[in-house]
């Protein structure tokens, strides 16, 4: 039987492919998923809720992790590897971390939060909107996100 949980982050796309850029990170807790910034030469987590700003999600990488039990977008770069990441458009379909704590329904609007992961809208801007409903009030849980 297929696995309903996807190992992309990458969903779907609005239009034409999103080209992938490449930066070496800048710290070693870099998981595909996760919203970045640059710190100059190298791409780092965002750190910054409500952030408005270009959005960056850094991806899988194609040839790690192809077989085994810890998926390939489960796993963090380490600090100087090379981080494929996306600047994500209007309606992609991208996998992304929603915050612990957080507790979101279908529809619902998010918003950066610290760690580079998302959190539910409150006076930010809003990265996107909820595919899917998510629990991730005991640990920080994948979710798909509709960009705004």
């Amino acid at each position: 039987m297929a696995s309903s949980t996807p190992h992309t982050i990458l969903l779907q796309v609005n239009g034409l492919e999103r080209p992938v850029f490449e930066k070496l990170a800048g710290a070693a807790t870099i998981k595909p998923g996760h919203m970045l910034t640059t710190n100059g030469a190298d791409v780092v987590i965002n750190a910054t809720a409500k952030i408005d700003t270009t959005l960056m999600v850094a991806i899988e990488h194609g040839f790690r992790n192809t077989s085994g039990t810890t998926l390939n977008i489960e796993t963090a770069y380490a600090d100087n590897d090379t981080v494929p990441f996306i600047y994500p458009q209007a309606g992609d379909l991208v996998y992304m971390i929603l915050e612990q704590g957080e507790n979101v329904a279908a529809g619902a609007a998010l918003e950066a939060a610290d760690g580079g992961e998302l959190q539910a809208f409150t006076d930010g801007a809003v990265i996107g909107i909820a595919e899917e409903a998510c629990n991730a009030t005991a640990a920080a849980t994948r979710i798909k996100v509709r960009i705004a």
